[in-house]
């Protein structure tokens, strides 16, 4: 976990799914080290803008910043999320919304969670690193795959990542990989 602070630290943004948001309702800050100079806006890819008002996000989004990046909101639920000091970014897709990223000086965005949003940046190419924390925990049937969302491949067709590094942390080993060239 001190690891994913110190990844957290050092990038501009920290993002997850909105099922994420909804499922674990995560604070996305970083904690445990030292606090960067500016600390990461934390980013909801949430077409709809569902991200709920009492979630952690909302209630310290004038603590650190948080910006849900959406398409089709309800405007009366996106006016009380602005209310609350979240900011909007419509885009009407994942290219639409990097470029919104980056006009807003967003340069490193740490995807942490959702099998949705990482498959959707493996598939349109937005990955330069993919860092995989694996532990001696058996989660079992029922559980989510981290890219569930992707299409099938075949093992002769799938894409081949290079390893970068590995480490061990504990019982925790963490992989970085570099996409196919």
């Amino acid at each position: 976990r001190a690891e994913v602070h110190r990844l957290r630290a050092g990038s501009d943004a920290v993002a997850v799914g909105i099922g994420t948001a909804l499922a674990d309702d995560p604070l996305l800050t970083v904690r445990d080290i030292a606090p960067p100079r500016v600390p990461p806006t934390r980013i909801v890819f949430d077409t709809s803008a569902r991200l709920p008002l009492d979630s952690k996000l909302v209630r310290s989004a004038r603590e650190a910043p948080v910006l849900v990046v959406c398409w089709a909101p309800d405007p009366t639920h996106a006016a009380a999320l602005e209310h609350a000091g979240v900011e909007l970014l419509h885009a009407a897709s994942l290219s639409h919304a990097m470029r919104g990223l980056r006009a807003r000086g967003i340069r490193s965005l740490l995807v942490e969670g959702g099998a949705g949003l990482a498959s959707a940046v493996l598939q349109e190419a937005q990955v330069d690193r993919l860092i995989i924390f694996r532990a001696p925990i058996l989660l079992g049937g029922g559980s989510l795959n981290a890219f569930g969302g992707m299409p099938p491949a075949t093992i002769d067709g799938a894409p081949r990542w290079r390893i970068l590094e590995s480490r061990r942390f504990g019982d925790d080993e963490m992989t970085v990989y570099t996409p196919p060239a």
